[in-house]
């Protein structure tokens, strides 16, 4: 209690000071994360970020904040881990319910896809993935088969990029592709932040009879990088926040 009351007596500087002390630890966070640090109201939160993005400091997002540079690009497959994982792992347990036995599958290579490579599979699932890290996961599920495409590495995101990559997945056709993205952008597509990889995952998705996007919703007005697919194209969005009003006007009807 004495903790909250001393929370409660923070000036608006130190207020300030503790917002920007969290957002590079977690590229972005929610209001509700800032109201548990905090213990003030949510308006009051709300005015804090309105004064931040007003002096360049931060962006505001739909339900929250993200840093002003932040560029998804530049983090390596370790920091998207720690990144929002809480919101990753609850859109993996969802995903996961999707597979069935003898399906062929593809993920790629996102930090989402890493989570949902830690489930126990159902029998006789075959998998194509890009991931390094997702592949070494996989194989620990004795009864699936488990291929990882050639390419060039991306040592940043362990991930295996390029035509030969492609060509690996070109030769498969798959019950389910599931794949990130960086950015939904209305009237336009799915946007990833790094361009091989969007190439990869575009690959998936065009040998693939289902398409599901799994997005972690703190992504929302994100903007930026190269396209993956276009919005029509996708089947299922699976996402930790079902009531957001963005994907809901976007992909009414197709929400998991």
């Amino acid at each position: 209690m004495e903790e909250n009351n001393s929370q409660n007596n923070l000036s608006k500087t130190e207020r300030h000071r503790t917002i920007l002390n969290l957002l590079p630890e977690k590229a972005s966070i929610t209001l509700k994360e800032l109201e548990n640090h905090l213990y003030c109201s949510r308006i009051t939160i709300q005015r804090d970020l309105v004064e931040l993005e007003n002096k360049g400091l931060l962006n505001r997002v739909h339900g929250g904040a993200t840093l002003k540079n932040f560029d998804l690009a530049n983090y390596g497959h370790d920091k998207r881990l720690l990144i929002q994982s809480d919101r990753k792992k609850k859109i993996a347990k969802k995903a996961i319910s999707l597979i069935k036995s003898d399906m062929y599958i593809f993920l790629d290579a996102s930090s989402t896809s890493y989570f949902l490579s830690e489930h126990i599979f159902p029998d006789n699932v075959r998998i194509v993935t890009s991931g390094i890290d997702t592949f070494l996961n996989l194989q620990k599920n004795k009864n699936i088969q488990v291929v990882l495409t050639g390419g060039r590495i991306n040592p940043l995101n362990r991930t295996l990029v390029g035509p030969e990559a492609i060509s690996v997945i070109n030769q498969f056709h798959f019950n389910i592709a599931f794949f990130s993205a960086d950015s939904i952008i209305e009237n336009k597509g799915i946007y990833c932040s790094d361009e091989e990889a969007a190439a990869v995952a575009s690959a998936g998705i065009e040998h693939s009879n289902k398409k599901i996007l799994l997005f972690d919703s703190s992504k929302v007005h994100i903007h930026g990088g190269a396209k993956v697919c276009n919005l029509d194209a996708i089947d299922t969005i699976v996402t930790d926040d079902v009531e957001n009003p963005y994907i809901l006007n976007l992909f009414e009807g197709k929400i998991l």
